[in-house]
């Protein structure tokens, strides 16, 4: 073969070996790409997470890192775009929290049975009923009982917007050392939300409580807004006191940027307040918050309800009073327009 034919083949291969890699890396893409859902055969797929993404949540729907989980594998506690912590420096809970699957019947049994292991689970309950629990009853009769306190929260359905899958967050304050009050822990997530000067985002979730027992101000489960203007810090906004009562409700803030400046916030899901020392328990909480369906989406201006827009509630931030429009129906506005 001349050296010329040996040059014109070996381009032919070079040329060939691009494409390919080429069609590899397009496909690729394509299987990658997928955000979630179900493969032609009827199989779970997976979806792909993406730190990048600045319009939404990472890991809103508390479901990635799931498809390949079994019910003995819940509650999952390593949670991705999520951290979660003790809040200042309360006590901490000795009962675990983490995702967990309301798919079926068998696997809430495998939650409750794990949560039921932990003595420190079963003395709170002990303690709030102790005729329902005394020894006169045997181990299964005490068992049931607290099942029927402990309640499987798989209580949505259809007319009340069932969330698209059967993952849900369970935040747990159990605790035997401030017995009568709990503690406070609290979910942040990791990744922030961009909102452009001027732009609305409505930010929605669902909350279901289970509260044993409170601090003397009764502050339940809360909703928080850690945010900035322009790069600056603000006061954290946050709707406090929440109580569901065994009940899923949806909690709505419309987040408005302020006109000049570019904000961000970040979202923090608790139950119980801390307060920066772990004797003052008047903001702790015992018992379980259920989260679930955190949705992260821009609206325009005009789509904010206006009810009782001239009513204004005062909340507490870190630093510093912050105001909050109330809009009726669990409903809020969280303007960062100055005044």
């Amino acid at each position: 073969m001349t050296n010329k034919s040996f040059s014109k083949a070996f381009k032919s291969i070079i040329v060939f070996l691009a494409v390919l890699c080429m069609f590899c890396a397009c496909a690729f893409a394509v299987a990658c790409g997928s955000d979630s859902g179900s493969s032609s055969d009827g199989t779970e797929t997976t979806y792909t997470y993406n730190e990048t993404d600045t319009e939404t949540i990472s890991n809103r729907l508390f479901k990635y890192g799931t498809h390949d989980k079994t019910n003995d594998d819940f509650p999952m506690t390593s949670l991705t775009g999520w951290t979660k912590s003790i809040d200042d420096s309360s006590v901490s809970s000795s009962v675990n929290s983490g995702v967990i699957s309301v798919a079926s019947a068998d696997a809430w049994n495998k939650v409750f049975d794990k949560l039921y292991e932990n003595s420190d689970f079963t003395e709170v309950y002990k303690n709030k009923y102790p005729d329902d629990l005394d020894d006169g009853k045997t181990d299964e009769e005490k068992k049931e009982f607290i099942k029927t306190q402990f309640v499987n929260p798989e209580v949505r359905d259809v007319a009340e917007n069932k969330p698209e899958d059967n993952y849900i967050y369970m935040l747990n304050n159990f605790t035997t050392s401030t017995l009568n009050t709990g503690t406070a822990q609290r979910l942040r997530s990791s990744s922030s939300v961009s909102v452009k000067k001027g732009e609305v985002y409505k930010v929605s979730v669902w909350v279901y409580t289970n509260i044993i027992a409170s601090g003397a101000n009764n502050q339940g489960a809360n909703i928080r807004f850690t945010n900035s203007i322009s790069g600056n810090s603000q006061a954290e906004f946050r709707i406090e006191k929440i109580d569901t009562d065994k009940t899923w409700k949806e909690y709505t803030v419309y987040f408005v940027a302020h006109e000049d400046y570019d904000c961000t916030f970040t979202l923090t899901l608790g139950l119980g307040y801390g307060n920066g020392k772990s004797t003052n328990t008047e903001d702790y909480v015992m018992g379980t918050v259920f989260f679930d369906d955190v949705t992260v989406e821009k609206v325009a201006a005009a789509d904010v309800p206006a009810a009782f827009d001239d009513e204004r509630i005062l909340y507490f931030g870190s630093n510093e009073p912050e105001y909050v429009t109330p809009l009726g129906n669990n409903v809020f506005k969280y303007d960062m327009n100055f005044d």
